[in-house]
C-alpha cells in the first residue's frame, strides 16, 4: 500500500474517532444540563437553573461548531492530485496536492 494513502487513511480514522468521542461528551453534557434544569425546579435554586440552561446552550453550540469544522467525514475527503508542487518550476501545478517528481526548471547558461 502507498505510504501516503496509508497515512491519509490513518488520519481519517483518528479524526472520525475524535469527532465521535467529542460528540458523545457533548451529548452527555446536554443531557446533564436538562437533568440539572428540571431537578433544580424542585430545589428552587436560580443558580442551578441557569447552570443547566447554559450547559444545554453550550452543548448545542459545540455540536454546531464540530459540524462546521470536521472536514474529514466520509465523502468529503480531499482529492489526491499528483503533479509539480514547486512554485519555482515552469510546470508548477496549483491544483497538485502530492509532488510526483515531474518538476521542470529553466536551465540558465
Amino acid at each position: 500500500m502507498n505510504p501516503e494513502l496509508h497515512n491519509q487513511l490513518a488520519n481519517s480514522f483518528e479524526n472520525k474517532f475524535i469527532f465521535f468521542i467529542l460528540l458523545l461528551i457533548i451529548i452527555f453534557q446536554i443531557i446533564f444540563g436538562f437533568l440539572i434544569l428540571y431537578s433544580s425546579e424542585e430545589i428552587g435554586s436560580n443558580y442551578l437553573k441557569r447552570s443547566g440552561f447554559f450547559a444545554i446552550v453550550i452543548g448545542f453550540l459545540a455540536i454546531f461548531i464540530l459540524g462546521i469544522t470536521n472536514l474529514n467525514l466520509p465523502g468529503q475527503q480531499e482529492k489526491v492530485i499528483y503533479g509539480c508542487t514547486n512554485e519555482a518550476a515552469i510546470n508548477y501545478n496549483l491544483s497538485a496536492t502530492i509532488d510526483d517528481g515531474s518538476c521542470k526548471y529553466n536551465s540558465k547558461n
